[in-house]
């Protein structure tokens, strides 16, 4: 794990000795201090005055944690107890802790893709995935924004990297699908791979890292290619779209068990 060191100079490290035992150290003004744990996981943030932050298996499980190099640790946040927003936590992206201890975290929970909260506050959660922020943002705009297609109807630009889906109509530039929204089958919207759009103005995409979709006025389906064995045997996973006509004709590629593509 990647060491952090504080403004003072003070350095933090996990450590793992010969005999297999594991904790974490900081070495300040020439003095080494340990804190044995069951497990390391990441050495995610650190200040001289505001303590050591990291998530590990220490007294309580999986968790994150403080330590201020002396004493026992605190538990901050533990594995599949509730998250600041009542949620079951999953996973932690990134924390950041001050001079005077306070612990900012972006985590994901059971139901919510993306949280930044200040732990131990009154009101702890700052903002969260769906939070409308009242700003101004430039339009990032590259080559292949504009989807091409046949669709007569109001024309789809993906933004951003990775891409997230609006449409031109009447009432300006309206979010389709934005990076991080929730879909009908429960999986998280990451952004636009390959995108095609026909005449009826359907939009086929790939949704990185989940299947093929089929964006049609307010619905959204699942496009679903591959994952079937062929007449000769060979197993045909899941495939992409490469091209589209507009009377439904589609040409797509997937990999197979046999080490070659279709």
């Amino acid at each position: 794990s990647t060491p952090a060191i504080g403004a003072s100079g003070d350095v933090a490290f996990f450590y793992t000795l010969n005999n297999n035992a594991q904790g974490v150290a900081r070495l300040s003004g020439g003095r080494v201090e340990y804190r044995p744990l069951r497990s390391i996981g990441g050495l995610l943030a650190g200040h001289s005055q505001g303590g050591l932050v990291y998530w590990a298996d220490g007294e309580r499980g999986w968790g994150l944690y403080r330590w201020n190099g002396s004493g026992p640790s605190t538990a901050l946040l533990l594995s599949g107890r509730l998250a600041p927003n009542d949620e079951p936590l999953q996973q932690v992206y990134s924390v950041a802790v001050n001079s005077r201890g306070e612990v900012f975290v972006q985590l994901r929970t059971s139901q919510t893709d993306l949280l930044v909260a200040r732990l131990g506050a009154a009101q702890p959660v700052l903002f969260q995935s769906g939070a409308r922020l009242n700003l101004t943002a430039g339009l990032q705009l590259q080559n292949g924004s504009l989807v091409r297609g046949n669709g007569s109807g109001a024309p789809y630009v993906l933004l951003g990297s990775p891409s997230s889906i609006f449409q031109f109509d009447s009432r300006g530039l309206v979010p389709r699908l934005v990076n991080g929204d929730r879909l009908p089958d429960g999986a998280t919207f990451y952004g636009v791979g390959s995108r095609f759009e026909n005449a009826a103005g359907d939009l086929y995409f790939d949704s990185l890292g989940n299947s093929n979709r089929v964006l049609s006025a307010d619905r959204l389906d699942n496009l679903v290619l591959g994952n079937f064995r062929a007449d000769d045997g060979v197993l045909v996973n899941r495939g992409l779209v490469l091209a589209l006509n507009d009377r439904g004709g589609m040409v797509w590629q997937a990999g197979t068990d046999r080490s070659h593509n279709r």
